[in-house]
């Protein structure tokens, strides 16, 4: 839509743009409604959404009576906007939650609570901030003026201490406190007043988000921001007499703002309505020159529409025929239904029933132009085309129209909605400024260049030239990316968005580049394994490669000298060089001869949460800890120290008598038996389940992630959650012993086999990780003769990034097999560990492989080695005949 401004109205816009006003929260009458959501919730879980249970060691048993019903700890990790029973809290819409906060079971509802073992309070309703670790911000008020005055209402959930709130911008950090600390003892009201100022080095435009931390527990009573001088203003326009305007009534009821009736006598200008902070648009509008302007200010000023005429006056849609006297609500939980009784009975999954009036039919109307991709939130009932209630833009300038005309709101059920949204309406009120500038970015091919441009303002329309002429609202709409292939080019762009004026021009050169040259392949094959080398032609290029097919550096690992595989696969490689398009993808089919083969899954230790997180002391939700020391490597020696024995040994260097202290007996240890076929086994060195699932960003150590393209195995894959063996025992501080906890199977297997084991790194930058796998016929970790298998696995550097290690045991015995870190200063992340054999999935495998290796020929025969035919190939030694005569032996173990 065309948007042309003179710069005499772009002043006269953004300076009569009102910053957030007067806002109360009121945290001492908690609604019906609300407690009922929060008492349904607590009856639903004790460790998911709001519990009555204080403490999450706690949360096996019933709730006391002290608190049942009473008193309310969230437990939500999501944060944001908090809600009950799936339902928005009124009382607390407007400010947002901190989800490192909210995921603490630090901040609770206390509907009925008035005192405590820690003494009496001045009132029994309050929000109460828990301790929820330092530095941690527990609530965001959004949109406040600078300098705005800032009033609370606060106690000391320990009257005996000074507890309270502080007040922080940015940041919970020293440098960005706003004023003084609140820290009262008993019930006080305390003012942070009008005209504070920004910390130094913290910008901001008119108004900044204040962040609410508490030193320590204490209670919020109430909650203002400004006062009542800056309450919201509210314009309210209609035909006729005031004092019949059933909306204005309902309305002019607010606390929050003030409304000023607005009489429509003529066209209105676009500096007269962006001066309030909304206008509510009356169903009795009935003056053509006034409807005909509100089309152009719409965007600019949050509207509520009650007069459907407007769509059809607009070319925005068209009103449907009366229907229903009942809504279908499509999304029951945005906060525009917050507090309104909405009926789930015998409706849809995810919808509610919306009585809109008693008895009156309510029209609903169409969507197109503007509005045709708006979000519906409801719908008139039996007729899914009738839009009954939609928003627009609601980040910024928003809009929304509710179907209470004059006739509706006669017979209206519950018109409370008409408050909830001129709330969410002024608080999206913006300041009308331009769009921020688009971007462009551009995409290399081989000498042309895609353009590809993109706004931050959503729905926003897109204008370009490739001329260098400036462009404007009649230049080229982008609508997809573009290509230049001519050198010289310069793209520049605007942006236009619902509610924004044009933005500045953002303009780019686009450039040309040539292509990398594609990577060769070679591979040297031996028996049972090849070796693949990859070169690139351009001096100082990088090739990556992986086995999927991607082309993405992300996805991909960093070629660094020869490859090993020992099963056949596709390489595919690409070449990334400075200044150059990244090359095609060249790719080999790498074919192993004779491979051994074992992916027959004998055990499987998956640390999945239902059987290791619930076996240990449950430190939150994704922690868990083993053993009864649990995770402090001081509470449980190594060593008996009652056994503790000193002698005096001379010492013939100095001729001094030394004091060696030693220890004749080891503390008992202590198992957990997951009872799946594997357990832990410890003398003090810590255990450790946690919840951490990787990712697949090959190298990426912010995250977990495979260390490289050759530790993703998808015949053993990665399984979210792991048993970290981690910190050994620190005393006896004057003994020295060995790591000591063991991940060990309970159930011999017979071989041979291979262990595979998906194995992070939870140590240092700089840590060395080696871990030993082994075996041994009997099962006692102390004392059994057990037998290293292959080399000790050593990781270097790499923190975070897990690894696919395979180790084989050629033994045909019986036995148990056992994981151990033996190592300082690491930790062992052990994602699950495989026992796998040859059998059926491995034989199917092999006669894949021999297919393939033997395109050209077909198999006619599979014989054993005692001449007797088989339908495939075996375990054994195996003899195959081809359609041409030719033969060949294949060995599965």
């Amino acid at each position: 839509m065309k948007r042309i401004f003179t710069l005499a109205t772009l002043f006269v816009l953004v300076l009569s743009v009102n910053a957030q006003g007067y806002r109360k929260w009121t945290f001492t009458n908690w609604s019906a409604q609300t407690v009922a959501n929060l008492i349904a919730d607590a009856a639903a879980s004790a460790t998911e959404g709001w519990s009555d249970i204080e403490k999450a060691a706690n949360v096996a048993d019933p709730a006391p009576d002290a608190t049942r019903d009473k008193c309310f700890w969230l437990t939500d990790a999501n944060g944001g906007e908090l809600k009950a029973n799936g339902q928005p809290i009124p009382e607390l819409e407007g400010l947002s939650f901190n989800s490192a906060y909210t995921s603490k079971r630090s901040l609770a509802i206390a509907v009925n609570y008035p005192s405590t073992s820690l003494g009496e309070y001045a009132g029994g309703q309050y929000l109460w901030l828990g301790g929820g670790g330092k530095s941690v911000a527990c609530f965001t008020i959004p949109k406040v003026r600078i300098g705005q005055k800032i009033t609370m209402t606060v106690e000391s959930h320990k009257p005996s201490d000074a507890r309270g709130v502080e007040l922080y911008v940015g940041s919970v950090a020293a440098e960005n406190k706003i004023g003084e600390s609140f820290k009262p003892t008993t019930q006080a009201s305390y003012t942070w007043e009008e005209g504070w100022t920004l910390p130094e080095g913290v910008e901001a435009d008119e108004t900044v988000d204040i962040i609410v931390y508490n030193t320590s527990g204490c209670h919020i009573y109430t909650l203002e921001v400004g006062d009542d001088s800056q309450k919201a203003k509210v314009g309210y326009i209609f035909n006729g007499a005031i004092d019949s305007e059933l909306a204005y009534k309902q309305i002019s009821t607010s606390d929050k703002y003030t409304v000023e009736p607005i009489e429509a006598s003529g066209a209105f200008t676009m500096d007269a309505l962006t001066a309030y902070d909304a206008i509510v648009v009356s169903s009795t509008l009935s003056n053509a020159d006034a409807i005909a302007s509100l089309k152009a200010i719409q965007p600019f000023v949050p509207m509520l529409n009650l007069c459907p005429a407007l769509y059809t006056a607009w070319g925005y849609g068209n009103i449907l025929d009366p229907g229903h006297y009942f809504a279908v609500v499509n999304k029951p939980a945005n906060t525009l239904f917050a507090g309104l009784e909405l009926i789930t009975d015998e409706m849809p999954e995810g919808t509610a029933a919306l009585p809109l009036t008693n008895e009156y039919l309510c029209q609903g109307v169409s969507l197109s132009g503007l509005f045709a991709n708006d979000e519906v939130l409801a719908t008139i009932m039996e007729n899914d085309d009738a839009v009954a209630i939609h928003t627009h833009n609601m980040d910024h300038n928003g809009y929304i129209f509710l179907p209470y005309t004059q006739e509706a709101l006669a017979d209206a059920y519950s018109p409370a909605i008409l408050n909830n949204a001129v709330t969410a309406l002024v608080n999206s009120k913006a300041k009308v400024t331009a769009a921020p500038s688009p971007t462009i970015t551009l995409e290399y091919k081989d000498m042309n260049t895609n353009v590809n441009i993109k706004s931050t303002v959503r729905g926003a329309q897109i204008f370009y030239t490739t001329d260098g002429s400036t462009p404007n609202e009649q230049s080229t709409p982008y609508t997809e990316p573009f290509n230049i292939s001519t050198e010289g080019v310069t793209v520049k762009a605007v942006a236009l968005g619902d509610g924004y004026l044009l933005s500045d021009v953002t303009e780019k050169e686009v450039d040309l580049r040539p292509q990398a040259t594609a990577p060769t392949i070679s591979v040297n094959a031996v028996e049972g394994e090849a070796t693949i080398n990859l070169a690139a032609s351009e001096e100082g290029a990088t090739i990556y490669y992986n086995y999927d097919g991607n082309t993405n550096t992300t996805n991909s690992s960093v070629y660094q000298g020869p490859i090993t595989i020992t099963r056949t696969k596709t390489i595919y490689a690409f070449v990334v060089a400075e200044g150059l398009v990244d090359s095609e993808l060249a790719s080999s089919e790498v074919k192993v001869n004779n491979p051994n083969i074992r992916l027959d899954v004998m055990a499987h230790m998956d640390a999945n949460k239902d059987e290791y997180f619930t076996k240990g002391d449950q430190n939150k939700s994704t922690t868990s800890y083993f053993f009864s020391w649990k995770k402090d490597k001081k509470l449980y020696p190594y060593y008996n120290v009652e056994s503790q024995e000193t002698t005096i040994v001379p010492n013939p260097e100095t001729g001094e008598d030394d004091i060696v202290t030693s220890y004749t007996e080891l503390s008992p240890e202590e198992a957990v038996d997951f009872e799946n076929g594997w357990m832990v086994r410890s003398r003090g060195q810590l255990v450790i389940w946690e919840g951490l699932s990787a990712t697949n960003n090959i190298g990426d150590t912010s995250g977990r992630n495979p260390a490289s393209v050759d530790d993703i195995n998808p015949d053993f894959p990665i399984t979210a959650n792991f048993v970290n063996l981690a910190d050994k025992n620190t005393e006896p501080a004057d003994a020295t012993f060995p790591y000591n906890a063991y991940i060990v199977t309970t159930q011999k297997m017979a071989g041979p086999f291979d262990i595979v084991a998906n194995i992070g790194n939870g140590a240092g930058e700089e840590s060395h990780l080696t871990i030993v796998l082994q075996t041994a016929t009997d099962g006692n970790v102390w004392e059994s003769n057990w037998q290293t298998v292959g080399d000790t696995i050593d990781i270097i550097n790499g923190q975070r990034l897990y690894h696919n290690i395979t180790r084989s045991f050629e033994g045909s015995d019986e036995v148990y097999v056992r994981a151990y870190l033996c190592n300082n200063n690491s930790k062992a992340q052990f994602y699950d560990i495989y026992i796998a054999k040859a059998g059926e999935k491995s034989q199917e495998y092999v006669a894949g492989i021999v297919n393939v290796n033997n395109a050209d020929k077909r198999v006619a025969d599979i014989f054993s080695m005692g001449g007797v035919r088989q339908n495939a190939v075996r375990r054994g030694l195996n003899i195959i005949r081809y359609s041409d005569g030719t033969t060949k032996k294949v060995m599965v173990k």
